[in-house]
């Protein structure tokens, strides 16, 4: 796990590196895609709501990053998209666990 999340920030760090270039000189479009897994939560009213605040998060991360490396946040156009997806939960966490967190993520794109 701990491989999976340095090659996160460091894909994440070339992005925003990538943003703030481009920010100085014209309009960004970055397309955040997040999306939760079927399986219940407890920490919101629903799964779209838990989607909507990981996609919510990426962008405040980004917009705060971008700032800090001297990008331009007024040139960003950031689209959201959140989704529910993945397979029924079936009461299986325990055992069934990869099959759901492959349906459990945010992501950004430059376009």
């Amino acid at each position: 796990m701990k491989y999976i999340l340095s090659t996160i920030k460091i894909k994440k760090k070339v992005q925003i590196n990538k943003i703030v270039a481009l920010s100085k000189n014209k309009k960004v479009t970055v397309q955040i895609n997040s999306s939760a897994s079927k399986v219940p939560t407890r920490s919101f009213k629903s799964n779209k709501q838990l989607a909507a605040s990981r996609a919510a998060k990426l962008k405040r991360e980004i917009m705060e990053d971008v700032a800090a490396k001297g990008g331009n946040t007024s040139r960003l156009q950031i689209v959201l998209s959140s989704v529910v997806g993945g397979p029924n939960y079936m009461g299986d966490w325990n055992i069934g666990r990869k099959k759901y967190e492959a349906h459990q993520y945010s992501k950004a794109r430059i376009k």
